[in-house]
């Protein structure tokens, strides 16, 4: 069984949706925004604070015997190009952190879509 979340602005345009499914949250951007990989703060932010940072926790967690191997959070772009067409994130743990890549997700998507708007 697998929910979707709509993403959007502050201003409520959507941004794009989340789908949630069991231990696997994907994010798809709005296509006609033309959201793409090299747009900040996508990789400085959303890929290298956030989700490198839980990943590599939890490589320590699973060094440290805490958590197998495959619990540990992974994530995927798939771009075309660099039009980005979806982020899927594996293993994200708990209730807590999905609220906190929904978060991110979202001021991310934000912060991206006020750029491409001023241009």
């Amino acid at each position: 069984m697998w929910r979707a979340i709509s993403v959007k602005a502050k201003d409520g345009t959507l941004l794009g949706s989340l789908k949630v499914e069991g231990r696997e949250v994907v994010f798809v951007p709005e296509g006609e925004l033309g959201f793409t990989i090299t747009t900040p703060p996508f990789q400085s932010f959303l890929m290298e604070r956030v989700l490198d940072n839980m990943r590599s926790s939890d490589e320590g967690r699973v060094a440290a015997g805490e958590i197998p191997y495959d619990d540990a959070l992974s994530y995927e772009v798939s771009a075309d190009g660099e039009r980005l067409r979806s982020l899927a994130v594996r293993n994200y743990g708990d209730e807590r952190r999905l609220r906190e890549i929904r978060s991110s997700i979202r001021w991310t998507f934000d912060k991206m879509y006020d750029n491409l708007r001023q241009g």
